[in-house]
């Protein structure tokens, strides 16, 4: 990835306000299924200190709704404290205040959603948490939870680094958060990827909803499956292309695909599954990120060989 100069910094404000709006948005999604959902449920936090630390339900019901309540709090913040500083013509660009309002709330987001992640691999919650590829090898074991949840972590840990690059500027750590963006939108996408390989049972429960109730095609599930292992090569290959070429189309089709698979849990719950879409945001944001920032690369790179272009023939003009 070439290195963005000083002036090409300025326009990375709008990726700040898209990311912080997926930290929001994924903030919601935590609270809505950990704590207002009318189907409520306990994280894997909660699991783990229960049935494995042996602590009292009560102590870790506390622990579970105190961590839920604290990232949707930190989420809020990422958000509405700039956007208040903003409107009201404050100054938040000094190290004191970018710590306190920016950069502590993002470390708690992505240190809460690592034990999330860490927990469900822990508990061997949900389809594939683990994956052996060359068969029951313990020490050729992949945790696979940490590739299909990656984007969630590295969403607060790259809007760190950009908000700290772009006040001052720091090209160095632009590119460092853009490789985060990248790796973890590849790490996702394989993730699922190989997850559909394995015929996940949701997604093909998924894929048969919407081929049902949005195209009224009734098909069968061996069908289903040949489509399913087909998505997940094909989100294999993406992660693979985001990391070594620079094509936008790349990142704007896994975010878009990304949205689609995030919205299919509507399309199979119906609205009570909204905050699915919500708490995945960073699987569609990340790439989007990633398609802009590419997209505002080439652009400035574009306006200054035309103006290069201009000042060579402004020399030569007699």
């Amino acid at each position: 990835m070439a290195r963005p100069d000083r002036e090409s910094l300025k326009p990375y404000t709008a990726l700040l306000w898209l990311l912080r709006v997926a930290v929001a948005l994924q903030g919601v999604g935590v609270a809505i299924q950990y704590l207002f959902h009318e189907f409520e449920q306990e994280s894997d936090i909660f699991s783990v200190l229960v049935f494995e630390w042996r602590w009292r339900e009560k102590w870790a019901m506390a622990v579970d709704d105190a961590g839920s309540w604290c990232y949707l709090a930190a989420s809020m913040i990422v958000l509405f404290i700039p956007l208040a500083v903003r409107l009201l013509g404050y100054d938040l660009r000094g190290t004191r205040p970018r710590l306190v309002f920016q950069t502590l709330p993002l470390i708690y987001i992505a240190i809460w959603q690592f034990l999330l992640i860490l927990a469900a691999w822990h508990r061997e919650s949900g389809f594939l948490p683990s994956w052996a590829p060359l068969g029951a090898t313990p020490h050729l074991t992949i945790p696979l939870v940490f590739f299909s949840q990656s984007a969630r972590v590295g969403l607060p840990i790259a809007l760190i680094l950009l908000t700290s690059a772009v006040e001052p500027p720091r090209a160095k750590r632009v590119e460092a958060g853009m490789w985060v963006l990248r790796g973890t939108a590849a790490a996702t996408f394989i993730g699922h990827g190989v997850e559909a390989l394995y015929l996940h049972p949701q997604f093909v429960d998924y894929l048969l909803a919407a081929a049902n109730n949005q195209l009224g095609w009734d098909a069968s599930e061996s069908t289903m499956s040949f489509i399913l292992r087909l998505i997940g090569s094909i989100d294999i290959l993406l992660a693979v292309l985001i990391l070594v070429a620079r094509w936008r189309a790349v990142a704007a089709y896994m975010a878009c695909w990304a949205f689609i698979t995030a919205c299919s849990r509507v399309v199979h719950s119906d609205w009570q599954a909204l905050y699915e879409v919500c708490i995945r945001s960073a699987n569609y944001c990340v790439p989007l990120a990633v398609c802009l920032c590419w997209h505002m690369c080439r652009r400035a790179k574009s306006d200054q060989q035309n103006s290069n272009s201009e000042d060579r023939g402004a020399r030569d003009e007699p």
